[in-house]
């Protein structure tokens, strides 16, 4: 069955399509794709199984949000079968004694609450393997891109861009580990820290304020041969990849290497490898063709679970 590409605004649109009409029932979920996408484990799921792991998902919430949604979707018993979404604000509304403004504005702060459950699967009765572990650093990457400029086969700068959505509220700092001791260069109001760690070293980033639950972040970062430290690793062909190990959700994800001058002699892209397996090996299905270009570039989506992508070459 194909994949759409996972964005959590497309997600929260499909949720709020899902809700209006006649609710959760088996035409319009086929309608609202990316709910259907992330309530299912495969292509032989049923219904019923979805209906019921999105139920699973709005009971998770706290209690006013669950109640609004079972209304709003047409899934309790005072609503069900109900043909308009108006006609489900206005039962609830008497249900609380509450006008219909009042309804829907608290009906779309819930909707926000089930986009984040969806997204992390952290509840009881999520599809098996969309489950995300307890995250680092408490976001999800709407999406992540690196670009990598190299000349003569000499590494001049990596560009690095997340789009952050942050899942919890008063979260200091976004941290980023690497194996590789170049200080990054924030753009914009960001600030950095850089402190060696085991095996490695973790970048702090820092906003004037702590991040906010549901809010987007963009973090962007340049690495570039600029202290004696990683002097060496502008020498000629000493970098032979650029990859990520996705620890956070990823929902898309871009690689772009940029050869001036000389370029290696093939090129291959990866993913779902652990720190042992990457890069992998060139494969008739993983080649990339760089004859007519300077530029190369590899997309993927849904990356989680510590787990590395990205490009390889042999020079």
């Amino acid at each position: 069955m194909h994949q759409q590409p996972l964005s959590s605004e497309d997600l929260l649109t499909d949720l709020m399509y899902l809700r209006k009409g006649e609710g959760m029932i088996p035409r319009r979920l086929s309608h609202a794709g990316l709910v259907d996408q992330v309530l299912r484990s495969s292509a032989e799921d049923s219904y019923e199984l979805k209906k019921q792991r999105l139920i699973s998902a709005i009971q998770s919430l706290h209690e006013p949000d669950a109640d609004i949604l079972m209304a709003a979707f047409g899934l309790d018993s005072s609503t069900a079968g109900l043909s308009s979404l108006k006609q489900r604000r206005v039962v609830y509304g008497q249900r609380i004694e509450r006008g219909l403004d009042t309804v829907a504005a608290r009906e779309a702060q819930a909707l926000e609450q089930l986009r984040f459950q969806l997204l992390t699967g952290w509840y009881p009765a999520s599809p098996p393997g969309k489950q995300l572990p307890e995250l680092h650093n408490g976001a999800i990457h709407e999406s992540a891109s690196l670009t990598t400029v190299f000349s003569d086969g000499c590494w001049q700068q990596t560009r690095h861009h997340y789009r952050l959505l942050a899942l919890f509220d008063e979260v200091d700092y976004y941290a980023i580990t690497s194996l590789f001791p170049a200080p990054p260069m924030p753009h914009g109001s960001w600030r950095t820290t850089t402190q060696p760690i085991e095996g490695g070293y973790e970048h702090r980033f820092f906003l004037p304020e702590p991040l906010r639950r549901g809010q987007s972040y963009d973090l962007a970062f340049t690495l570039a041969p600029n202290t004696p430290e990683v002097a060496d690793y502008a020498q000629p062909r000493c970098i032979w990849e650029e990859c990520l190990a996705f620890h956070e959700r990823t929902l898309q994800a871009r690689f772009e290497a940029i050869f001036i001058g000389e370029k290696p002699q093939q090129i291959w892209q990866f993913s779902g490898l652990t720190h042992l397996q990457r890069p992998g090996q060139p494969t008739n299905q993983n080649q990339l063709d760089l004859t007519t270009s300077s530029a190369v570039q590899a997309h993927f989506t849904d990356l989680y679970g510590g787990l590395f992508a990205g490009l390889a070459w042999e020079w």
